[in-house]
């Protein structure tokens, strides 16, 4: 990915750091009876361990889950936190090993504040390809969400013979050209996010939780529902009575270090080349914020045999909240399909 002029780094990260609410959908699908018995919380902290960056500036808090072909997991922000994902893959760890991670400067991989500034999506790209190598050297599946899609398309861009597949959700589009540049990109997903604010429904889910009258009349736990609701749920989520299935925010989030990272987004790149190898499959929300319906991803599919396109529909940002069963299905699909490459390199039980 070659870097280009800079443009104002405020701007760009308020594209990436809607992606940094902890989301935790509650639901029961057809495909719950893969997920191992146990508890999940449990599982995470007895298979967690802390992996030292190469450059010794941080250590990266990586844990597991499930069993069989190797998926590893790119959480959103930058600056976020992997825990709100645990839930769009804890019900497919009975045929995949999902590795989870806090990317660095993120909750559990803190940097201190003095090596903030020198943090770049390149920085991120390494700490994935250390983190391939400590997990044996193969070839990886990347599941990724909102800024992660593009942490993962730019690890695709540096090192394409390490990356077996891809499934996106929530993701940018591969490229800039159509929309002038990133800068470009941002602004048009600011119009979208104002009429997504402005929405009746956010104001009936605000009545219903009671928190609907003047900021000052409210208590400090009131005060952060209604911020749950007009600043997370509003903008990324169809169904906005679902609120409460959105969790976080405040600690999980670090909003210096999206600053860093998105001030190192360049300001065009084109990586619809790098799609042409690998199986990739794209879950987008039709009322994604980012690329509604995934536009922009449709048109590559006409160019790549190699990219397929589900649109999950009456779902925003965060589908597997929206519509859990048309995203588990899709889900699904893609798990089979993009871990295919590598199936046969699993040592059965």
């Amino acid at each position: 990915m070659q870097h280009s002029p800079q443009a104002g780094t405020k701007s760009r990260r308020r594209l990436l750091q809607l992606g940094a609410a902890l989301p935790v959908a509650v639901c029961q699908c057809a495909a719950s009876a893969k997920t191992p018995s146990g508890d999940v919380f449990q599982q995470l902290h007895r298979n967690s361990w802390y992996l030292p960056t190469a450059d010794g500036r941080a250590r990266l808090y990586v844990t597991s889950l499930g069993r069989g072909p190797r998926v590893v997991v790119l959480h959103g922000g930058p600056g976020n936190n992997f825990h709100y994902l645990v839930d769009a893959v804890r019900r497919f760890a009975g045929q995949c090993e999902f590795v989870l991670f806090d990317q660095r400067g993120s909750l559990f991989s803190p940097v201190t504040h003095e090596n903030v500034p020198a943090m770049t999506l390149k920085t991120l790209a390494e700490d994935l390809e250390h983190l391939r190598r400590s997990l044996g050297g193969q070839r990886i599946v990347l599941f990724a969400h909102s800024f992660g899609a593009l942490l993962a398309l730019s690890y695709l861009d540096a090192h394409p013979e390490r990356v077996a597949g891809l499934i996106l959700t929530g993701t940018t589009p591969p490229s800039t050209q159509e929309s002038g540049g990133f800068e470009n990109m941002i602004r048009s997903s600011h119009g979208r996010l104002r009429v997504l604010r402005e929405r009746p429904a956010v104001n009936e889910a605000l009545r219903e939780a009671g928190v609907a009258g003047p900021t000052d009349s409210l208590s400090e736990r009131q005060k952060h529902l209604r911020w749950k609701i007009t600043q997370l749920a509003a903008i990324n989520l169809y169904h906005v009575d679902r609120w409460s299935a959105i969790v976080g925010g405040g600690v999980h989030y670090n909003a210096r270090v999206d600053d860093a990272i998105g001030s190192s987004v360049p300001a065009q790149y084109d990586l619809t080349a790098r799609l042409q190898k690998i199986p990739v499959a794209i879950i987008q929300g039709d009322n994604d914020y980012i690329d509604p319906g995934a536009k922009a991803w449709n048109k590559v599919v006409t160019s790549s045999t190699q990219v397929t396109v589900r649109v999950i529909h009456q779902a925003g940002h965060y589908c597997w909240i929206d519509n859990p069963a048309s995203f588990d299905e899709a889900m699904e699909q893609a798990l089979a399909r993009v871990t295919a490459p590598i199936r046969f390199s699993i040592p059965k039980p």
